[in-house]
């Protein structure tokens, strides 16, 4: 028979009550997040050029061919959309764009550091009615 002593007893109730947590954690957090995944794999993301798409235009346009320099993103919703996250990726690499939330726009217009010549693909994320949407375009600038 072996004697434990008094913090070897604190130490393993302490690890028993943590393991405790950890496991009431997991049985109640993974359910919620199977739900979350369904959800999010349920929801209305329409990848631009489906006729859900809540993109209908934008200036450089979409598969347009532009001469340099290119200073300007233009977007426009229907119905009106709360912008979430623009990133521009080209020759020079990945361009994340800062948003500033305005609520529910038509038109977003986003200052761009002069694109050169090259391949670009804008790809975007917005929230219109409580109902989330993304997508993506290519353009080109010679």
């Amino acid at each position: 028979m072996s004697v434990r002593l008094p913090q070897e007893r604190e130490r393993s109730m302490a690890w028993f009550a943590l393991h405790a947590r950890l496991a009431f954690l997991t049985l109640t957090l993974l359910p919620a997040c199977a739900e979350a995944q369904r959800d999010a794999a349920n929801s209305s993301v329409a990848p631009l050029g489906d006729a859900r798409s809540i993109l209908v235009s934008a200036r450089p346009a979409i598969d347009q061919t532009v001469k340099a320099p290119v200073e300007e993103l233009v977007l426009q919703f229907s119905p009106p959309a709360s912008l979430i996250e623009v990133t521009v990726t080209g020759p020079e690499g990945s361009m994340p764009m800062m948003i500033s939330p305005v609520g529910e726009a038509e038109n977003y217009s986003l200052p761009l550091p002069s694109l050169g010549p090259g391949a670009y693909k804008v790809q975007w994320r917005a929230s219109s009615g409580g109902a989330f949407h993304a997508g993506s375009f290519g353009f080109t600038v010679e």
